[in-house]
């Protein structure tokens, strides 16, 4: 084999090798930090609450559903991997069980459609015969909730979310 050639596939070979390295573990994405806490209502943990967290600017929210203890972990591109540092607009969302949600509670967890038509039915107060928000509504919308957080790049960030009439 020529040498000329050889070293054209050796260089060829190093650069696909450079692309394939950087695709694999270069990320566009901006650095997320661990986020967990709990919601209470009234005093009571609030089971099956939808958690999102809204970082001005953000391409979209970090989000989490609470347990039966009202405790949750938010993920923004992976699980549990949490929330943008800085100040967060906080929406807590908890609607009357449907029998499709039941069914699936998970299955349009990140559809932005199914979760922009259940924002707008939520503040609509339901709608005729649709679920019921089992919380007060002004925590469902970002322009009407009034929970606000700092995320911390250096620090714990536990948050307990307080929810009252």
């Amino acid at each position: 084999m020529n040498i000329r050639i050889f070293t054209r596939i050796l260089h060829c070979m190093a650069g696909l090798s450079l692309v394939i390295m950087t695709g694999c573990g270069g990320s566009d994405r901006p650095a997320t930090y661990p986020v967990s806490g709990s919601v209470l209502y009234n005093g009571e943990p609030v089971a099956g609450a939808s958690v999102s967290f809204w970082a001005e600017g953000a391409a979209r929210a970090a989000t989490g559903v609470t347990t039966a203890e009202g405790k949750f972990q938010l993920s923004m591109y992976d699980l549990n991997d949490g929330a943008l540092a800085g100040s967060q607009t906080i929406t807590v969302l908890k609607m009357e069980a449907s029998k499709q949600a039941a069914a699936d509670p998970t299955k349009n967890m990140n559809d932005a459609a199914a979760a922009a038509e259940m924002m707008a039915n939520v503040q609509e107060g339901g709608g005729p015969g649709g679920p019921k928000s089992l919380i007060p509504k002004a925590y469902a919308g970002k322009d009407t909730t009034s929970l606000q957080e700092t995320v911390s790049a250096d620090g714990e960030n536990t948050f307990i979310l307080q929810l009252t009439d």
